[in-house]
């Protein structure tokens, strides 16, 4: 029962990685965009 819990836990922690990265990606291309004038 332990052993689910920890697998459970490692794909919320690797979700919220995910999103952070995703978080990262749209503010890096809106930058990118402003530079360009889009």
């Amino acid at each position: 029962m332990k052993e689910d819990l920890r697998v459970v836990k490692n794909e919320e922690v690797v979700n919220e990685e995910l999103n952070k990265d995703k978080d990262e990606n749209k503010k890096i291309l809106k930058e990118y965009e402003d530079e360009l004038g889009y």
